[in-house]
């Protein structure tokens, strides 16, 4: 085999063709399906080409067809998002085939770049074995996405190796799909996705607003539960949950059967399918709600339906969803006189202060905190009793993930009880974990938001990863996802001194709202994205001044509250307040905190109150690129025994520079976090006695770990100047005084320039040195000196 191809198992593809050639011969081409072909033809290709397509590390798969699984994507390594989508075709058809969808021809070359597209994937092979082709798929037309097709009779030519080659894992992880030319004509999935909903969004609220005598907030209300719900019923679509196509098949009956379509309206034929859906998935978003009965152009209802036809939602995985309705949630409606207009709304942003949370450092937060709650369980029995809590939980994305660990914990459960039952001849005697979703849903996952819209669209994305065919789901939003303030906790009277309409603020009484949860002490886990902003008592944003009022003088908050504190502050402190005793803390928050001196009650708090058991510290890295804040994950377990946390040691992780991204400067992290030292240019990973650190400042670095092994028993203590350790003055090991002041530096101190120019005695200048010209293990000099006249050089 030459060198030039060592990536790909040659013989092995010889073989195959080999193989190909008898089919044709024998002429049995059509006893092989879609699956035949998929797993004794492409797999077996895929193979030679280093992909490990047995196992599940590199493959995920994607669609289920009549004939089995014949889509999937091909991932570098587990975990990480796939990099190919390949689609198999049976030998019998053309790669140019179609099939017919909503009435229209769907080519398979144009299925497999939608495909690729929703998944976020560049690229996509189609493939029946004869032909093989590569698309690249942000086009809207495949013959502009196609690089090239391969025939099977050339795969063994120069050309046929090269092109196979490009396709090998090791010549794709070193990025050798970047040299085919893609001239990108269609958006990320994401950017076209919330640029439609935009779209709908405008559209609906504008025929809403057009024949309806409603407020702006019942508009809006109104177009997010229409939108809410078609989405929900297109998803259940693609999944074949219910019926396929079961939207466009009701507008097409309603189309042919109307008599008079302005008396029976698409809207009416509508509310029929949103109770049918409702009586057997039980879901408050599709309760009787007033945009069921409003008065709204059919060709409006049309195109939105029409519009969420052009994804594919068996694809989109959840957390995209989620981040798609982040972005979504960050814009308003407005009145105008011309009509109702939808437009970015940064100041909602910053009042909440919110901002999507990056998967990867979600999967951080939970796996740190309920993935090493799970790991230490006893069994099922002990993870079903976990509570899960995001008090600030926006879309649901930790929520989101938190459902995937138990998701994967009680599926393995069940493949080694299965596996035991098989090995013994006994299935009687095993108990499977049965209808995991809903016993997810109902016992382990909770959700608090301020913002309505944000609890509802939570609870949709829950609903989404919950929902299976026939099962009723158990209800969701109101139960286990709630509206309301996380930090106000009082009775409507206990806080109307504080507000003029206090109803409007939302009080959660925790206690009342989750009572079965705080029978049992508390939430097990709380974990999330805190909203950030800095709480003043003046000035032009009144969210911060509300809450400089209430935190000031209200009776839970008084004795912790500082002014200039940040909100997400007392966000932690509720949080610890929320746990049961030994539960785990997650959140990413800003980093000023640490070294802030109006956060020494947070610190103090903390530290009272917990186990720091770990801040990866970002420094000026931008983990929120968009929002520029500098920014820390602060891991907590919760614990008040003095005696407990008397040896405990924090784990400390400073970032220093980005790799490739975030996202790859996270995982080195992970890969580095249980050593006990590491230190490269990347980053420092050491520890600090958690005794060490006081509502003081923590100014977290190596420098202070040597520091406080310097200070065992706190004996050897070094000190530059004389001080105070434990009630006994030590003397230190050198006098710090002041330095020299001319009180006249604009004459005294004089640049090498000014020397030259005034022809200044050299025997009367000193070099100065400032504060700011020192760094941590150099001085950097400005050359600046003083003009020192003593009595002895003084002229008589």
């Amino acid at each position: 085999m030459s060198s030039e191809y060592e990536n790909i198992d040659k013989s092995q593809i010889e073989g195959l063709v080999d193989k190909y050639r008898k089919v044709l011969k024998n002429q049995d081409q059509d006893k092989f399906n879609e699956e035949d072909v998929k797993a004794k033809f492409i797999n077996p290709l895929l193979e030679a080409l280093g992909w490990d397509v047995r196992g599940l590390d590199q493959v995920k798969f994607e669609q289920t067809t009549l004939t089995g699984r014949t889509d999937f994507g091909l991932r570098l390594n587990e975990g990480e998002d796939p990099v190919l989508f390949v689609e198999a075709k049976s030998f019998s058809e053309s790669l140019d085939g179609y099939r017919v969808k909503r009435g229209e021809k769907i080519t398979y070359p144009q299925q497999a770049i939608d495909d690729a597209w929703s998944m976020k994937v560049d690229w996509a092979i189609l493939t029946n074995f004869k032909k093989l082709r590569l698309y690249y798929s942000h086009v809207k037309k495949p013959e502009d996405g196609l690089q090239f097709e391969l025939k099977f009779k050339d795969f063994l030519s120069d050309k046929g190796l090269e092109k196979l080659n490009s396709l090998s894992k090791e010549t794709v992880e070193a990025g050798s799909l970047e040299r085919y030319e893609a001239r990108r004509t269609r958006e990320d999935v994401n950017t076209e996705f919330v640029n439609d909903l935009y779209t709908l969004r405008k559209d609906l609220a504008g025929a809403i607003s057009e024949k309806n005598d409603l407020s702006a907030d019942e508009i809006r209300e109104s177009v997010q539960r229409i939108l809410d719900r078609l989405v929900v019923i297109r998803v259940a679509e693609d999944r074949e949950i219910i019926h396929r196509e079961s939207l466009h098949k009701m507008v097409e009956a309603w189309k042919t059967t109307s008599i008079d379509p302005s008396v029976r309206t698409l809207m009416k034929d509508l509310k029929n399918l949103f109770r049918d859906f409702d009586s057997v998935y039980n879901s408050e978003l599709f309760d009787e709600h007033t945009c069921e009965d409003l008065n709204i152009e059919n060709d409006t209802i049309k195109e939105t339906i029409d519009t969420l036809y052009n994804y594919n939602f068996d694809l989109i995985d959840a957390d995209v969803l989620g981040s798609m309705y982040e972005d979504y949630i960050g814009h308003i409606l407005e009145e105008k006189e011309e009509g109702v207009d939808i437009k970015e709304d940064y100041q909602t942003r910053k009042k909440t202060g919110i901002y999507y949370t990056p998967t990867f450092v979600v999967d951080f937060l939970v796996d740190h905190t309920l993935g090493r709650l799970i790991r230490d369980s006893s069994g099922p029995e002990e993870v079903s009793k976990i509570n899960v809590l995001d008090p600030a939980c926006g879309s649901g994305s930790f929520l989101i993930k938190a459902f995937d660990y138990f998701k994967d914990y009680y599926e393995g459960y069940n493949r080694k009880i299965q596996s035991k039952a098989e090995k013994s001849g006994k299935l009687t005697d095993y108990d499977m974990i049965t209808n995991i979703n809903k016993k997810i849903l109902d016992q382990n996952l909770y959700g608090v938001d301020l913002d309505e819209q944000a609890a509802e669209i939570a609870s949709v994305n829950l609903m989404l990863k919950g929902m299976q065919k026939s099962e009723r789901l158990p209800l969701i939003l109101g139960k286990n996802i709630k509206v309301g303030n996380s930090l106000i906790s009082e009775l409507i009277n206990e806080i109307e001194e504080f507000f003029d309409n206090p109803e409007n603020r939302k009080p959660m009484l925790w206690e009342e709202e989750f009572s079965d949860v705080f029978q049992d002490g508390g939430f097990d886990v709380v974990i999330g994205n805190p909203p950030y902003f800095t709480i003043r008592k003046s000035g032009t944003r009144g969210e911060a001044t509300f809450y400089y009022e209430y935190l000031k003088n209200s009776t839970k908050w008084r004795n912790l509250f500082r002014s200039d504190s940040d909100i997400y502050y007392y966000f932690i402190i509720q949080s610890l307040w929320l746990l049961k005793d030994g539960g785990h803390f997650g959140f990413i928050i800003e980093n000023y905190w640490l070294e802030n001196d109006w956060a020494d009650k947070l610190r103090k708090y903390i530290l009272e109150h917990s186990k720091v058991r770990m801040i990866v510290h970002f420094g000026s890295i931008k983990i929120f690129p968009e929002a520029g804040n500098d920014t820390c994950l602060l891991i907590l377990q919760k614990e008040t025994n003095e005696k407990s946390k008397k040896n405990h040691k924090v784990k400390v992780v400073r970032a220093k520079k980005v790799k490739r991204d975030n996202r790859e400067l996270l995982d080195y992290i992970s890969n580095h976090i249980q050593e006990q030292r590491y230190s490269d240019e990347f980053i420092d990973v050491f520890w600090v006695n958690q005794s060490s650190l006081s509502p003081n400042k923590w100014v977290l670095s190596k420098e202070e770990e040597l520091l406080d092994r310097l200070k065992i028993g706190r004996k050897n203590v070094v000190t530059l100047g004389d001080t105070e350790v434990d009630g006994k003055r030590v003397k230190g090991i050198c006098n710090i005084g002041k330095g020299q002041e001319s009180h006249k530096n604009e004459v005294f101190v004089v640049d090498k320039e000014s020397i030259e120019t005034k022809n200044l005695e050299k025997n009367l200048l000193k070099p100065v040195v400032k504060s700011g010209d020192i760094s941590r293990y150099s001085i950097k000099f400005q050359d600046r000196y003083l003009i020192l006249t003593l009595n002895e050089t003084a002229p008589p």
